[in-house]
């Protein structure tokens, strides 16, 4: 069971992606000069969670752990390979996941979601609206 603690720091974080959304639609005209910081941001984010997703589920659960590694491997080649920006978002969900399993009640996970989806939903929405122009 999720414990309720940690329920309200994880629908913060995803505030992110509408913060980055809100970026996106205030300064249209600066997100295409930014576009390859935003997504430098995202994968140094990425990683960072990365890693800090493996310490939380390492001494808890080894198996979680392996599964957890091989699948930040190929969400890391999803994200990279594909161009559809909807695999942005499969990313950010899946960092929730050893925030929950951990129990723990830290806010470094949530506050790296909610700094996560600045990028992913300035990305998003600029892509969105590049396809339909």
């Amino acid at each position: 069971m999720i414990p309720a603690q940690n329920i309200f720091p994880a629908l913060l974080s995803l505030a992110g992606i509408l913060v980055g959304m809100i970026l996106a639609r205030i300064a249209p005209e600066e997100i295409p000069q930014g576009k390859k910081y935003f997504h430098f941001l995202e994968r140094v984010l990425f990683m960072s969670l990365s890693i800090i997703g493996s310490f939380l589920l390492y001494g808890q659960h080894i198996v979680l752990f392996l599964l957890f590694i091989i699948s930040v491997i190929l969400v890391f080649i999803f994200t990279f390979s594909i161009t559809n920006p909807l695999v942005l978002l499969v990313s950010y969900v899946f960092f929730f996941i050893p925030y929950f399993i951990s129990g723990t009640s830290s806010a470094l996970v949530p506050s790296l979601l909610f700094l996560y989806g600045f990028p992913v939903g300035t990305i998003l929405l600029y892509e969105r609206q590049k396809k339909r122009s």
